[in-house]
């Protein structure tokens, strides 16, 4: 009897390993998940800077003259730190991510027919101070900083804001400086700044 049970159990011993083995996965599967980083901006409140219009100007532009978009007034430069108030324009980060925004200016053209009419062009140096003949500088600045000044050049501007972080907001400014010799014409002329978000990279 006691053979017939050891033969049993090795038999049910000799079943069972192969069936174990049998039910073992040979593969396996990873679900791998992403969430889009969007970039997005835009701005609250004004859109344009009628120059030497904000506060007290009488919207007439004057040669070799620095005008601030400063709603405490058109001549008055902003406080060190830089508070809201001297800021004219805001900035929205509806993205989903951080962005740095760098912000390039053009040169002036007729407001009527958008054509290049060879005056306050963008000297593209160093800044608000850097004008000259035919030519303007332009700067920005930001709200919530120490005051410092990024140069709005036609293009390759450097970064003017960074890290601002998801959802949030940045007051701003823009400094300018007219040509240095006198204008000859009094048609109206605009510019277009052109900011462009761009993913943070952490240093």
């Amino acid at each position: 009897m006691k053979k017939t049970l050891i033969a049993l159990l090795l038999a049910l011993a000799l079943v069972v390993i192969p069936v174990s083995s049998a039910l073992a996965d040979s593969s396996v599967g990873v679900t791998v998940t992403a969430t889009p980083g969007v970039l997005s901006i835009s701005l609250i409140g004004p859109d344009t800077w009628p120059i030497n219009g904000v506060k007290a100007g009488d919207g007439v532009i004057r040669t070799d003259t620095l005008y601030y978009s400063n709603p405490l007034g058109d001549e008055t430069a902003p406080a060190d730190p830089v508070v809201d108030g001297a800021c004219l324009f805001k900035f929205s980060n509806d993205s989903n991510v951080s962005i740095d925004i760098t912000c390039d200016m053009g040169d002036f053209v007729l407001a009527a027919g958008g054509t290049d009419i060879g005056y306050m062009d963008n000297s593209d140096g160093t800044g608000y101070l850097d004008n000259g003949p035919t030519e303007f500088g332009a700067s920005g600045y930001a709200s919530e900083a120490a005051l410092s000044y990024v140069t709005f050049k036609t293009t390759g501007s450097s970064t003017f804001i960074t890290n601002l972080a998801a959802t949030g907001s940045k007051m701003w400014g823009v400094a300018l400086t007219t040509q240095e010799d006198a204008f000859t014409s009094i048609d109206a002329i605009k510019s277009t700044i052109t900011c462009t978000a761009s993913y943070y990279i952490a240093p």
